[in-house]
């Protein structure tokens, strides 16, 4: 059975889209393991907010070349913002490697894997998209912490940041589906789900605003539910015009406390 390894860089979103991939490929057939020697697949999943996240991805994966020289059928691929940042450059900077697939593209790495492995040529996956692939919802079992992405991109576009250019606009996920998926791990043991999003206040019903009200009162005024769950990445803006029930379970910021006592929320 062939093995894979997946070394993550970067932020608790490229955390959780490991584990997705992960999940997708063991249901494909391949069992993870803990040795980057040993695995038949190398996948980088890789950061772009810094100069150096950069720098230090490209060293690792060049220094893989000892493992492709004495297993040619060895495949290493990169996933995440770097990878949709340069795309098919990477491919030319770094000869050892075999695929870059995009944020939006994670769900066909399986595909790509299994298609270089049966003799495809190098493969570059960099379509930025604003579908929600509900594929992506797996999770291991038994953890007692879990992330749940919640909205992925952002629209912001502040000056200093490249997220919106490396995850895209803003695509906000179905508020059944991310209740139900909270509901499984709730079930399976977890014991405490961060929902993520670059920007999670900017969550839209329906393709309308909604400042995350409805994931709220379908998810948090559970009372079976809301003892598990922690929001994370709010964007001020937002914030200001937020619950005031929410305040009590985020991840509080000294600008978000300072927003919450100007409007008597804490």
């Amino acid at each position: 059975m062939p093995t894979f390894h997946i070394k993550t860089y970067g932020c608790q979103m490229n955390e959780r889209d490991s584990e997705a991939l992960a999940c997708l490929l063991e249901q494909r057939g391949y069992t993870e393991t803990s040795s980057e020697e040993n695995a038949d697949v190398l996948i980088f999943n890789t950061c772009s907010v810094r100069d150096q996240a950069e720098r230090k991805a490209i060293g690792k994966v060049g220094f893989m070349k000892k493992y492709k020289q004495r297993r040619p059928g060895l495949v290493i691929g990169i996933i995440g913002c770097m990878a949709q940042n340069h795309g098919a450059e990477l491919l030319r900077e770094l000869p050892v490697l075999d695929f870059v697939a995009g944020t939006d593209q994670l769900h066909r790495v399986p595909d790509i894997v299994d298609d270089i492995r049966a003799g495809a040529g190098r493969t570059v996956a960099d379509q930025l998209d604003r579908v929600i692939r509900p594929e992506l919802d797996a999770h291991r079992q038994g953890n007692v912490c879990a992330q749940v992405a919640v909205i992925r991109g952002c629209d912001q576009f502040c000056s200093y940041c490249i997220v919106p250019h490396t995850r895209g606009r803003e695509k906000s996920r179905p508020i059944p589906a991310i209740v139900a998926e909270v509901q499984r791990l709730v079930d399976g043991g977890t014991r405490e789900i961060l929902l993520l999003g670059q920007n999670i206040t900017a969550i839209e019903v329906d393709g309308v605003f909604d400042d995350c009200q409805a994931l709220v009162k379908q998810a948090f005024m559970d009372d079976e539910l809301n003892r598990h769950m922690k929001l994370t990445s709010a964007n001020s803006i937002n914030v200001a015009r937020f619950l005031p029930q929410a305040f009590y379970y985020f991840y509080a910021y000294a600008q978000l406390k300072r927003i919450g006592k100007e409007h008597g929320y804490v």
